[in-house]
């Protein structure tokens, strides 16, 4: 397997041209407004979204819950302390890469052993990227209309044994093909059903990343 490089750590924090202060405002707005549905929908009961009183009164209410959060916030977050925060943050992201890719390497060399026996396979996918500072951007979770592809596109893994033909009737050469067009999640569960041959009208083969490699 491809080993993964550590990547230079100031990079990944620096030159994106927002500052701290605007960042911590940011992440807060969107707690204020994503993190609290149960208190928005009892203040905004009753109120007309044509009227535009209603939106004064939401944005109002917005701007109050987020000064109310940054104040105490900004005297501890700031660019001297939060800097170092999304510094040791891009550390974790790159050590757990690092682990996941030892992990599959070795659990993947551990199936090698137990193929006389069994049929084996590993399929690996991530259920999602994370933003480490591009563009000012850091974690993850925004809507898919506006994120950034680095929270969007994840790597997908397919092990099937040393003879994918023999063992589950794939065709490697056909599945290496594959590899290259677009995929996403929606195509996981529906080849997992064509691989275990499962039987369910559930199945729809044209979500089936295994179904034109299967050879017979």
């Amino acid at each position: 397997m491809t080993r993964l490089k550590p990547r230079s750590f100031s990079s990944a924090v620096s030159g994106h041209g927002v500052s701290t202060e605007w960042l911590v405002l940011t992440v807060l707005a969107l707690l204020v407004l994503l993190g609290n549905t149960a208190f928005w929908q009892q203040a905004l009961a009753g109120r007309a979204w044509a009227d535009w009183q209603t939106w004064r009164f939401a944005l109002g209410v917005g701007i109050m819950l987020t000064a109310a959060q940054a104040v105490p916030v900004l005297l501890l977050a700031h660019r001297w302390t939060v800097k170092p925060l999304l510094v040791l943050l891009v550390v974790c992201n790159d050590n757990a890469l690092l682990y996941t890719d030892h992990l599959l390497a070795s659990t993947i060399a551990w199936l090698r052993e137990k193929q006389d026996q069994f049929d084996v396979g590993l399929v690996y996918a991530s259920d999602h990227g994370e933003s480490l500072g591009e563009n000012g951007v850091f974690l993850h979770g925004l809507p898919r209309a506006i994120a950034p592809k680095e929270q969007l596109a994840v790597p997908m893994l397919w092990w099937l044994g040393s003879d994918p033909k023999a063992t589950w009737g794939v065709d490697a050469a056909c599945l290496r093909q594959r590899a290259e067009q677009a995929t996403s999640h929606d195509n996981l569960f529906h080849s997992m059903l064509g691989l275990l041959t499962v039987q369910t009208p559930m199945y729809k083969a044209e979500r089936d990343l295994l179904a034109a490699c299967r050879r017979p």
